[in-house]
């Protein structure tokens, strides 16, 4: 029986229908596409070993540079002669606020003159858009959230507003409201990164290509331009 299920085992192996995957992803990515795509792969019969971590762009560049995982779903600020890139989609970042908040009805897409003024809590998100009208608003600020759950709760709970990704309304309150910006400079360019020139594994390829299927079909229920 151990010698079948080892033949097995090597049989799956070679049919690319077993393999490991080591994924890091940015939150809101995390909690969309990325479950989608990894029921397709089961649904593809493979028995795949896939290991998921989320965090900030910055993190999974770091990550994905230093061999800690093959392949990282985020923003690539600058490009980089180590790591190959390929766009997934262009995401719009919002405006986000509790739903008491006078903003909150607002028909049109803000003005960045609209927010002035606001507590505005700071985020890694935000300050990847690198636009001077989100220095300003972070500039007074006194509060800083990291971690996307902890942005909303604080949204939710009265302590301020913030910029977000439009993707992380999806696993969010409804307590909070998400309000487009008129800015068509916010918004950022999400993609898959690896290592340049690395022969990835089969369980990490096939990965890659449910998450571009799964992309594609998402483009009208998100709200984003896929590539």
């Amino acid at each position: 029986a151990h010698y079948d299920r080892a033949c097995l085992a090597m049989t799956s192996y070679a049919a690319d229908l077993q393999g490991r995957c080591d994924v890091a992803s940015v939150p809101s990515v995390a909690v969309t596409l990325l479950p989608r795509a990894v029921a397709q792969l089961r649904s593809e019969g493979g028995s795949f070993d896939i290991h998921v971590r989320d965090s900030d762009s910055s993190a999974i560049v770091e990550a994905v540079e230093n061999g800690m995982v093959e392949v990282g779903l985020c923003v690539l600020a600058s490009k980089r002669p180590q790591l190959s890139f390929e766009p997934l989609f262009q995401e719009p970042l919002d405006f986000v606020c509790p739903l008491d908040h006078p903003l909150a009805k607002s028909k049109r897409p803000l003005k960045w003159a609209q927010l002035e003024g606001e507590s505005f809590i700071r985020n890694g998100a935000a300050a990847a858009l690198g636009l001077a009208e989100t220095e300003a608003l972070a500039a007074g600020s006194k509060l800083t959230a990291t971690n996307v759950s902890s942005n909303l709760a604080m949204v939710e709970a009265g302590l301020g507003v913030t910029i977000l990704p439009r993707l992380c309304r999806w696993k969010c309150s409804h307590a909070v409201r998400f309000v487009p910006l008129a800015d068509p400079r916010s918004s950022r360019t999400v993609g898959w990164i690896a290592k340049e020139g690395r022969n990835l594994q089969p369980a990490s390829l096939r990965f890659i290509e449910c998450i571009r299927q799964q992309t594609q079909a998402g483009e009208k229920e998100f709200g984003y331009a896929a590539a």
